[in-house]
């Protein structure tokens, strides 16, 4: 997915130690800079995530969650669907923030949203149990993260 329909070069994809990492931003290591596979690019197809949505829930018909984890190509992602989280079709959104990259997109698209969508960052706590923890966020406060994080969306619990 992306922010038009045409081809692009994946790389990173054909890694024997990690098959299912790829990579669409070009020059990024998708968090393997140590260990990153300089295999082949492959030419692969892209989509608008609203071309895909249509297809697959044509009527507007409402989204429960939307999952985008896509090695640093979430805003491009994004920009293939501009209207999707304005319209309030998406119930609950998560989108990976790869903070190695600009993190800019987040604050951009939290100040485009106004409101409409309570902001959290996803964290894990705790070494053998795992817990999840919701930390508000705001455009302002997205910058302090330093590892690589979850932004989750919800307007389950707006008025």
């Amino acid at each position: 997915l992306g922010p038009e329909t045409g081809s692009v070069e994946l790389t990173g994809w054909d890694n024997p130690g990690h098959r299912g990492l790829g990579t669409l931003v070009s020059g990024h290591r998708a968090g393997l800079a140590d260990n990153w596979w300089n295999g082949e690019k492959v030419v692969v197809d892209q989509r608008r995530l609203d071309e895909v949505i249509d297809e697959y829930l044509p009527g507007g018909a409402e989204i429960a969650l939307l999952k985008v984890d896509v090695e640093g190509y979430e805003p491009a992602v994004l920009a293939g669907a501009p209207e999707l989280l304005d319209s309030g079709r998406v119930r609950s959104a998560i989108f990976e923030v790869t903070t190695s990259l600009s993190v800019n997109w987040v604050g951009d698209l939290l100040e485009r949203l106004d409101g409409a969508y309570e902001a959290f960052a996803i964290q894990e706590t705790g070494r053998v149990r795992r817990r999840l923890q919701l930390l508000p966020v705001d455009s302002s406060s997205i910058t302090e993260r330093s590892k690589q994080w979850n932004l989750l969306l919800d307007r389950s619990r707006q008025s």
